[in-house]
């Protein structure tokens, strides 16, 4: 398996084939292996108080976190997000960003998982900052993990 999948590939997969992303008007600025997804400052995206919505925070990082699969364990495997739990820590306002990866040591466990039952779990990490770099939410997300033998192209 190729460790770390090309930013393209990554960003096309994302902004794409990801209607909800596409909606949103996400976009990818790193793949390798840190993924950095962006949320711009958009009607849509905002409260009736022009703060950025609490569910446009949701998606912003739960796309990031699938980019992060994604990037880490590119299209030989299908994953569904099974669990997400985010801690809001204060407003965001303006463009905001998302950061998350998969390490290379969970990845090794999650193959060997697969290898073992036939599906795994991977948990991922992801910080929404706002332009200050101000830590805006936190979320942890879970995913399953399956092997496949279709690609995502």
């Amino acid at each position: 398996m190729n460790q770390y999948q090309d930013h393209e590939t990554i960003r096309r997969l994302i902004e794409e084939l990801s209607p909800f992303a596409k909606l949103a008007g996400l976009t990818m600025v790193a793949a390798q292996p840190m993924v950095r997804v962006k949320l711009p400052k958009q009607s849509g995206n905002l409260t009736a108080l022009g703060s950025v919505s609490s569910s446009a925070i949701f998606t912003l990082a739960e796309t990031c976190a699938s980019a992060a699969c994604l990037s880490a364990f590119g299209t030989s495997v299908i994953f569904d997000c099974k669990a997400a739990e985010i801690d809001f820590r204060r407003s965001g306002a303006g463009e905001l960003e998302a950061v998350a990866m998969v390490s290379a040591t969970d990845v090794v466990v999650c193959l060997q998982d697969l290898e073992a039952g036939g599906v795994a779990q991977a948990h991922v990490v992801v910080e929404v900052l706002d332009g200050e770099s101000h830590a805006v939410a936190t979320a942890q997300v879970t995913f399953e993990v399956r092997r496949t033998h279709d690609t995502l192209r």
